[in-house]
C-alpha cells in the first residue's frame, strides 16, 4: 500500500501539471496553484512563444513560423540556435526542476513542431471567452451574457502594443466584446431593467467612445429615465470623441435627440424618488441579489450597500426586501435630477 505522504506527493505532482494562462487585461500565467508570472520578468522571448503557442488554434506552430516572428531579420542557423535557447529559458520558468534533457510536461518540440500542452488542465482565458461568446448566440439568456462579459478583463496584452500579430487578435476580441455588451443590455431592457442596461452601455460607451450609435442609445435612455445631465454630459463626450477621432461632428439627429431631452421639464415624484444609485440598486434587489453581491456588482463596500437599501426602504415605504421588488415592477419611481442650466447645455 502507498503511505499516505506519498499519496500526498502524488496529488501535488498532479495538480502543479494544471497550466492557467490569462492574456486579457494582463499577461499571467499560474503553474497549479503558483503564479510564476514574475519569472517572465525580462524574459521577453520566451513569453512571446508562450502568447503565440497560446493564442493559435491547437496550440502549435512549426518551428519556422516561430522563428520568423521572433528573429524576422537572423539567418536561418541563428534564429533556429536562437529558438532552441529560447525554448530552453521557457521551460526552465515553467518547471524550475526540469532536469537538464528531461521531458517537460508543457512544451514540446516534436518534428519540426512546437506544441503547449498539460498533463492535467490547460486554461487560457481568450479560449474560455470565445467559448462563451459563441454559446449566447444560441442562448442569450442574461446570466449567460453576464458570464461571458465577466471573463473580458480587458484588451488583449496591453503591455504589446505595437506587436502586428496581437493587434490584429486584439482587434476581433474588442469587437465581439462590443457585440456582447450590445446584447447584454437589449436583454436588460428585455427583462425590464432599464438601469442595468444604462451600466451595461456606459461601458460600452468607454469602450468606444466615437460609436454615436451606441451613444444615442444611451442618450435616448437617459432622457426616459430622468437623467438630463448626464445625457447632456454625453453628448459633448461625443462631439470631442468625433471630432478627435474621426474629424467629424454629431449628426442632425443625435442633435436633435440631445435638443429633446434638453427641453424636457424637471420631474419631482415627491417621497418616492430614488436617486440613480438607489434606483440601480433597486434593479438589483429585485433581482434577489444579497446586499454583499450587489456591494461586489458595484464596486462598493458592503457596508455602503447595506445603507443605500435601507433608505430605499424608507423612501419607498415598505419593510422587506421582496417588497422593493413588487415596487420597482408596479411603479418604477424615476430619479430626479439638478436643473440644467442653459450655460450648462452649452459649455
Amino acid at each position: 500500500m502507498l503511505e499516505i505522504s506519498e499519496l500526498s506527493s502524488r496529488a501535488a505532482n498532479n495538480e502543479s501539471k494544471e497550466l492557467r494562462i490569462a492574456l486579457l487585461g494582463r499577461f499571467s500565467v499560474m503553474v497549479g496553484k503558483c503564479d510564476v508570472t514574475e519569472r517572465f520578468r525580462r524574459k521577453r522571448r520566451p513569453a512571446s512563444i508562450l502568447k503565440a503557442l497560446a493564442l493559435t488554434p491547437g496550440h502549435a506552430l512549426h518551428r519556422e513560423a516561430l522563428q520568423d516572428l521572433l528573429w524576422p531579420d537572423f539567418d536561418v542557423d541563428t534564429a533556429a540556435n536562437n529558438l532552441h535557447g529560447t525554448l530552453h529559458e521557457l521551460r526552465r520558468i515553467l518547471e524550475p526542476g526540469l532536469e537538464r534533457g528531461g521531458c517537460s510536461a508543457f512544451v514540446a518540440l516534436c518534428s519540426n513542431v512546437v506544441t503547449l500542452h498539460s498533463p492535467r488542465a490547460l486554461w487560457i482565458d481568450v479560449e474560455a471567452f470565445e467559448l462563451a461568446s459563441q454559446l449566447t448566440r444560441a442562448n442569450s439568456d442574461p446570466s449567460r451574457l453576464e458570464a461571458a462579459v465577466a471573463l473580458y478583463a480587458g484588451d488583449l496584452l496591453p503591455e504589446d502594443p505595437y506587436e502586428d500579430w496581437i493587434s490584429r487578435r486584439r482587434d476581433l476580441l474588442r469587437d465581439s466584446f462590443a457585440d456582447l455588451l450590445q446584447d447584454l443590455a437589449r436583454a436588460y431592457l428585455e427583462g425590464g431593467q432599464p438601469w442595468l442596461a444604462v451600466r451595461t452601455l456606459e461601458r460600452l460607451v468607454r469602450l468606444e467612445p466615437a460609436d454615436e450609435e451606441t451613444a444615442t442609445q444611451l442618450m435616448h435612455l437617459y432622457g426616459v429615465l430622468g437623467q438630463r445631465l448626464r445625457a447632456m454630459r454625453l453628448f459633448r463626450s461625443l462631439q470631442r470623441a468625433l471630432d478627435r477621432d474621426l474629424d467629424c461632428v454629431p449628426e442632425t439627429a443625435t442633435e436633435q435627440l440631445r435638443d429633446t431631452i434638453a427641453s424636457q421639464p424637471r420631474r419631482a415624484f415627491g417621497s418616492t424618488t430614488l436617486t440613480s444609485r438607489e434606483l440601480e440598486i433597486s434593479e438589483l434587489v429585485a433581482r434577489g441579489m444579497t446586499n454583499s453581491r450587489i456591494a461586489a456588482a458595484l464596486g462598493l463596500s458592503i457596508r455602503t450597500a447595506e445603507t443605500h437599501v435601507s433608505r430605499i426602504l424608507r423612501k419607498l415605504n415598505v419593510c422587506a426586501r421582496e417588497q422593493i421588488a413588487d415596487v420597482i415592477r408596479a411603479a418604477p419611481p424615476l430619479c430626479t435630477e439638478g436643473y440644467v442650466s442653459p450655460a450648462e447645455l452649452v459649455s
